[in-house]
């Protein structure tokens, strides 16, 4: 029977740890995925049982038109960036601008272009896009259009783009270690030759619950131990002594073991009660 990871969700996705790199640059940051995937493998090879997995992969394999907006441009026609995505998606996948109801149903009312799919890419630059003034210019003449490559899929954390080095450890190999290889053998001598600016790497997943976990069990342990001698100050009714007292025990006076304050004043009760009864001590009977 197989149990999953206590930090995991399911089966199978608890003992992974996430190397992220974030920066502003695609490119930069894929240089820097690569160079932490291959270390990754020499470090913990997958002979061993460990396996290394970049997300999303570690080639820019799929092109892409890349519209950059020209701000002077756009201010000249009275238009604005999102004005400019808006026209460029509404003859792409379709703009979606309300949310009407159709036969007891509510479905968002689209709007979209005709569909260009037979069409080229270099047909982008033409797209007309509407001026506040009522007239049509083509997109070339609003932004800046690059053909490039690009990712499968971008990745943000903290509205930063960012790949992923995913590292499954071997079952042998504890999760504190395999972060201590990481940190050691993988990040370590990246950082000592230096990031390009903005990069930033940070290890995240299973690395982020373990510390967490024992945050909370190190904030535990302490409200425990405030409990526990709070309660052996009020068993004792001195508050500065209960740690000495377990420390050492019982204190000695005159070689004989001093009896507790509790136990003392339980005593003391005792004999009150019994006086408020009538009921006498037989030594103290007899000598009235």
């Amino acid at each position: 029977m197989f149990q999953p990871s206590l930090f995991g969700r399911s089966i199978g996705s608890g003992r992974s740890i996430d190397v992220e790199i974030s920066g502003p640059d695609l490119e930069t940051i894929y240089a820097v995925g690569r160079d932490i995937f291959f270390s990754a493998n020499s470090a913990m090879p997958r002979s061993q049982g460990n396996r290394v997995r970049p997300l999303p992969s570690l080639t820019l394999g799929e092109p892409e038109v890349r519209i950059t907006p020209d701000r002077i441009r756009l201010s000249d026609n009275g238009l604005s960036a999102r004005d400019l995505g808006e026209a460029v998606d509404a003859f792409n996948d379709g703009v979606r601008v309300a949310e009407v109801t159709y036969e007891g149903k509510r479905i968002d009312l689209t709007l979209k272009g005709p569909d260009r799919g037979n069409e080229s890419t270099q047909s982008i630059r033409s797209l007309p896009v509407v001026t506040s003034d009522g007239r049509i210019v083509p997109v070339e003449n609003l932004a800046n259009i690059v053909e490039t490559n690009g990712p499968t899929e971008i990745m943000r954390i903290d509205r930063s783009r960012t790949m992923t080095v995913q590292v499954s450890p071997s079952d042998e190999m504890p999760l504190q270690a395999a972060i201590d290889v990481l940190r050691e053998k993988v990040i370590g001598p990246i950082v000592e030759r230096g990031l390009p600016d903005g990069v930033r790497i940070r290890i995240a997943g299973s690395a982020d619950k373990l510390a967490e976990t024992w945050d909370h069990m190190v904030l535990d342990l302490l409200l425990a131990l405030v409990i526990v001698y709070l309660v052996m100050a009020v068993l004792f009714r001195e508050l500065p002594v209960p740690v000495r007292r377990s420390a050492v025990g019982a204190g000695r006076r005159g070689g004989r073991p001093r009896r507790p304050r509790a136990a003392q004043s339980l005593r003391h009760a005792i004999a009150r009660h019994a006086d408020h009864a009538g009921l006498r001590h037989p030594d103290r009977h007899r000598s009235q």
